[in-house]
């Protein structure tokens, strides 16, 4: 996503104000989607409904988290916005030139929801 100097700068800004609550909530994010663990369709096809929830519950976790810091960011304006857009909303990679953060995570989730049935 292209920011124009002026953007930058209202992120930059958001950042060095609130650096304290940006890792708080960001090691939230991080900490939450680690708990998820593996789950390919391997241990999806052999895991107990019990474990299944659980990992639902892992998943709903990281995305409340997820969406707790997004509020967090838009609340507090147009900086706050744009540090939340670039770093989590549009992320990209070697595979894919525009994702949200949260999208592999949502991805699981519903698979999850389809192995428990």
């Amino acid at each position: 996503m292209d920011r124009t100097e002026a953007e930058e700068e209202l992120s930059y800004e958001f950042l060095l104000s609130h650096h304290e609550e940006v890792n708080e909530y960001e090691t939230a994010i991080y900490d939450a989607v680690e708990a998820i663990g593996s789950v390919g369709v391997r241990w999806m096809k052999t895991a107990s409904g019990e474990e299944l929830r659980e990992k639902i519950e892992l998943c709903d976790r990281a995305i409340e988290a997820f969406e707790a810091f997004r509020r967090f960011c838009y609340e507090d304006g147009r900086g706050g916005m744009i540090y939340f857009q670039d770093m989590w909303e549009h992320c990209f990679n070697s595979k894919n030139p525009d994702f949200s953060y949260i999208d592999s995570v949502i991805e699981i989730r519903e698979r999850l929801i389809e192995y428990e049935k």
